[in-house]
């Protein structure tokens, strides 16, 4: 995803949009197209951003997660999925669960086993 900055622009007071950050002397203005509109961001996260360091934007809370408040607290980020419907039983979840393994950028897996009413809540299997 490609951003766009405008910057930087002397705003003493203005806060960065990153949670938890106070904000500095200079700020820019970052550009989230389909997120929402714009943000200011401290120099630090600006620098941090463009170095590639990964971050989340939560839209309804118009805040941008960096660092262990995008992947602590258990939150588990997701950056590719398989799903496999398996003959297996469960005597919670019936014949012929579906399983989705999650996984995230360190290869880390989180597996999810569901039966199919809510596979197909879910849209994943109808």
């Amino acid at each position: 995803m490609s951003l766009n900055f405008e910057g930087p622009v002397p705003a003493p007071g203005v806060p960065c949009a990153v949670l938890r950050c106070g904000g500095g002397e200079e700020t820019y203005v970052l550009r989230l197209p389909g997120m929402g509109g714009e943000v200011t961001v401290c120099r630090s996260h600006h620098d941090a951003i463009i170095a590639g360091e990964r971050w989340a934007w939560e839209g309804k809370e118009r805040r941008m997660l960096m660092g262990s408040d995008r992947t602590g607290d258990g939150r588990f980020v997701a950056t590719d999925a398989s799903v496999a419907q398996r003959m297996d039983g469960d005597s919670a979840l019936g014949w012929n669960t579906l399983v989705v393994d999650f996984e995230d950028e360190d290869g880390e897996t989180l597996r999810v086993t569901m039966n199919r009413d809510l596979a197909a809540t879910l849209g994943i299997f109808s």
